[in-house]
């Protein structure tokens, strides 16, 4: 066969070229069509309470080309432009504003938003808004963005509060690194105060703090992030730290969460009376512990502690604690846990490997200690000092057979949802805490029920 003419194979490859190049996919096609319109993951973006002068965390959203065709997006821009307290990324670019944007049939592109608030001098929380507006084919569609501000007393590094000084609600505080409460100071703290803490921020006591909340308005210790997805956190913020010399310190209606450790004390002196008074509170959500103290004394009435990642309270090196009617609950699924939860010693081993130990008093009465394991109560001592337990009319997750006698061992104190962390006793009545402890003149619940001559074990009196 006589070989065909290259000029053949020349005229076939344009040919096909240039085929495919008149023949675009349908998706690449760009319409100008006016009825089409995008479609959004979401007609809102919505901030909860952002810090004035704190940037918020990042929020993200699609927007959707339904078309078989491309689109054209002639702008993408902030209604408000340069004035806006937003910013946005979009597909990595960022800007007030970008034009002729190309946008494949069903395709989409990832748009993050944050926003920075300037402070406006008010004292009650207040909205931005703005909205990201799209124009397609000269149709305009928008998304809304939407936050909360709050003006808040900032205290930024290491200060110290003003003696002698009382915060009220009027606006949140927020403190970052380490605010102190100088020796012979007191700050006193009125009902419905919100104080938030930064990452590892802590509150130093070395004088007295009190707290004065209410049951309606309690007085608040939290993270600074209030976004959806941030109120159970733990280990967002450090401690509140009692040290050498503070003492008549008062916890009335407080509630202490997302933190490392909710209370630290390390305050050893030479007499018995408590140098915190911690009532009606709850400490919950905590990378590590509700209460540690080490060679303190501390009482402790009406209060909940649960949901902290180690445990609920560590007490260690001798003290004197008293503890009534208190719920402490370690029953949170989502953390692993394989010690127990409530421990104490007479002694405290330091990071030199020495030993620090002193006498060492623990009264309980009417309280519930309960958990996931088998044993939640961990006691140990020296015998060098001495090692009094003092357990009353409590419901014990225990295995130490020496309480037998005088409390519940290993009974479920039948809790209404402890997965929605409601840890009232449950409405059915048949919880073996029912009527199980002693009158210690104590007349009122954690939820302000009157407790009867015959009160129930825990936190909670029981209501039919």
């Amino acid at each position: 066969m006589k070989p065909t003419n290259p000029l053949f194979y020349l005229i076939t490859i344009i040919s096909i070229s240039f085929y495919f190049s008149s023949c675009e996919l349908q998706e690449e096609v760009i319409t100008d069509d006016p009825a089409i319109e995008l479609s959004f993951s979401t007609d809102t973006v919505f901030f909860d309470t952002v810090f004035t002068t704190l940037g918020s965390i990042t929020k993200r959203f699609k927007v959707y080309n339904p078309s078989e065709n491309a689109v054209n997006l002639s702008s993408i821009k902030l209604g408000s432009g340069n004035e806006s307290s937003y910013s946005v990324v979009i597909n990595g670019f960022q800007g007030n504003q970008l034009n002729n944007i190309r946008l494949l049939g069903k395709d989409s592109l990832l748009i993050l938003v944050e926003v920075l608030i300037d402070p406006q001098e008010e004292d009650l929380p207040f909205i931005v808004q703005d909205s990201l507006v799209f124009e397609t084919n000269g149709n305009v569609q928008d998304v809304k963005l939407v936050s909360w501000g709050q003006d808040a007393v900032f205290f930024r590094g290491i200060q110290a509060v003003d003696c002698n000084t009382t915060w009220t609600s009027d606006k949140p505080y927020v403190i970052f690194d380490t605010l102190v409460v100088r020796n012979n100071c007191n700050l006193t703290i009125e009902e419905g105060t919100n104080i938030n803490f930064g990452p590892n921020a802590a509150l130093i006591v070395g004088g007295n703090i009190t707290v004065n909340g209410s049951l309606q308005r309690p007085v608040i210790f939290s993270g600074v992030r209030k976004d959806e997805g941030y109120q159970e956190v733990p280990g967002q913020w450090g401690s509140i730290q009692f040290t050498t010399g503070s003492k008549d310190n008062i916890f009335n209606w407080a509630i202490i969460e997302n933190g490392t450790i909710g209370i630290i004390m390390g305050t050893p002196d030479e007499d018995n009376e408590p140098d915190v008074l911690i009532s009606n509170s709850i400490i919950r959500s905590m990378k590590a512990l509700g209460v540690q103290c080490f060679n303190s004394d501390l009482l402790m009435v009406n209060s909940l502690v649960y949901r902290g990642i180690i445990g609920t309270v560590y007490f260690s090196a001798g003290g004197n604690y008293e503890l009534y009617h208190n719920t402490f609950a370690a029953v949170s699924p989502e953390f692993f846990r394989d010690n127990p939860s409530f421990l104490v010693k007479n002694y405290e081993i330091l990071s030199d490997k020495s030993i620090i130990t002193d006498d060492l008093s623990l009264t309980m009465a009417n309280n519930i200690i309960w958990g996931k394991l088998e044993e939640e109560l961990f006691f140990d001592f020296v015998s060098e000092r001495e090692f009094d337990v003092s357990a009353s009319n409590n419901l014990l997750k225990t295995l130490i057979t020496e309480f037998d006698a005088n409390n519940i061992l290993n009974e479920d104190p039948q809790f209404l949802n402890p997965s929605e962390n409601l840890f009232m006793l449950d409405t059915l009545g048949e919880s073996p805490v029912i009527d199980q402890g002693i009158n210690l003149g104590i007349e009122t619940d954690l939820a302000e029920n009157n407790r009867d001559e015959n009160p129930d074990i825990g936190a909670y009196e029981f209501i039919k």
